[in-house]
């Protein structure tokens, strides 16, 4: 991070259990969570338009769509400003730059 301290904005990624991503949330700015509810998220699992298998199962499926839950509301919990992702990209990708000026 510090080697990036004159760039205006750094946009960091984190997947939905990856508690290493809060480490940073004190330094400065704003935290989106791209939010999108279970119906979607099963919708996106079961896609045939995926490259892989992953979470194609009911078992990985059940185990997720509870994390998911739960790391949702621990990340609005902690500060995350929840940002509805089940828009287009364009839309998405606008209501968060809308917040960052």
């Amino acid at each position: 991070m510090s080697k990036h301290s004159s760039v205006p904005r750094v946009f960091l990624c984190s997947g939905a259990d990856d508690d290493d991503i809060e480490q940073y949330w004190p330094i400065d700015g704003k935290v989106f969570l791209l939010c999108i509810g279970e119906k979607i998220l099963y919708a996106r699992l079961i896609s045939a338009d995926r490259d892989n298998e992953f979470a194609k199962d009911d078992a990985s499926q059940l185990l997720l769509a509870e994390r998911h839950d739960r790391l949702q509301k621990r990340r609005i919990a902690s500060g995350a400003i929840s940002i509805d992702a089940t828009g287009s990209i364009d839309e998405v990708v606008a209501e968060i730059l809308g917040m960052c000026v």
